[in-house]
């Protein structure tokens, strides 16, 4: 896998903040001491979580015994001894701040995160993070519903759906060098934003990553965007950051449009939680499909064909 993965939002992480977190069943360690930095979370000693220790002089000190470690992962101090440390060295990782999030970097990505998102550094674009979600679920599993139109009537009746209204029309999908598109997807949706009237809305979806997904849905001159990086915690739990960006309705609060996006997440986490298997099928025989499941068809493909092997069989 090569891949540039969310592990948080970069104001939840403040100057000499640290936390742990949990990226495909690896625990690793996050702060920010003039830079940011992230270690593995064991102290190799006898296995102490770091993350539950304290930051001291810009070092980490591991709970059990104290042992301390710069923020290059080099033990620094053993208080038991005073013997100078051997050279041990926690693994560090490749981190980066981008679009208001901080990234891993897991194999070698070639990609720029930052162009998925052309809204974030548009400046007539109010911008409104949303999350961290935790999905008990797999990251393929999330994608999916991510992009899948027909559940708003049953699943947001009242939001994003109307149970007069379950068709799906047919709608474009391809496939290319920028992941998966799906285009001129029509939807009639009750409240389309948390602010606005009913209307038919156009929805247009792209997958440029495995477990990167943006939409934007018009009406006219007005613009909803959304952007959402899934990461795989573990095989059958998902973290999902998200950021709306839209060019209107600048005057109303953000916790109410937030609020909003909240509850449709909330609801698709019950859901997905309840969902069966946790892994996303990719031989397109194990499950059925219809005519609205075309962009999860083409997504399933895909993945297979770029050979990815987390959360999936």
């Amino acid at each position: 896998m090569d891949e540039w993965l969310a592990i948080a939002f970069s104001d939840q992480l403040k100057e000499g903040d640290f936390r742990g977190v949990e990226v495909l069943g690896k625990e690793i360690l996050i702060g920010r001491s003039r830079e940011i930095f992230a270690l593995d979370n064991r102290c190799p000693h006898r296995g102490g979580k770091l993350s539950s220790g304290r930051m001291k002089d810009a070092r980490i000190v591991c709970p059990y015994h104290g042992w301390e470690y710069d923020i290059n992962g080099r033990l620094s101090i053993i208080p038991s001894t005073r013997l100078k440390p051997p050279g041990i060295s926690l693994r560090r990782y490749e981190i980066k701040e981008s679009l208001g999030i901080i990234w891993i970097k897991i194999g070698n990505p070639i990609y720029d995160v930052s162009s998925f998102f052309p809204e974030y550094t548009n400046s007539n674009f109010r911008k409104i993070s949303c999350g961290p979600y935790i999905f008990k679920n797999s990251a393929p599993r999330v994608v999916e519903n991510l992009i899948d139109v027909s559940h708003f009537p049953y699943v947001h009746s009242g939001l994003l759906g109307d149970l007069r209204f379950t068709e799906v029309p047919d709608y474009d999908v391809q496939l290319g060098k920028e992941g998966v598109i799906a285009d001129n997807i029509k939807v009639w949706q009750p409240n389309p934003d948390g602010l606005t009237q009913g209307k038919w809305v156009t929805y247009k979806y792209k997958v440029p990553r495995p477990f990167l997904v943006y939409f934007s849905k018009n009406d006219s001159s007005k613009i909803f965007s959304m952007f959402f990086s899934v990461t795989p915690i573990s095989e059958d739990e998902s973290l999902v950051l998200a950021f709306i960006a839209m060019n209107y309705a600048y005057d109303v609060p953000e916790e109410k449009i937030r609020g909003f996006e909240d509850e449709v997440m909330k609801q698709d986490m019950k859901v997905l939680e309840d969902e069966e298997p946790k892994y996303l099928p990719l031989d397109l025989k194990k499950e059925i499909h219809c005519p609205a499941d075309k962009a999860s068809i083409y997504y399933r493909t895909w993945l297979k064909e770029l050979g990815i092997d987390c959360c999936v069989k």
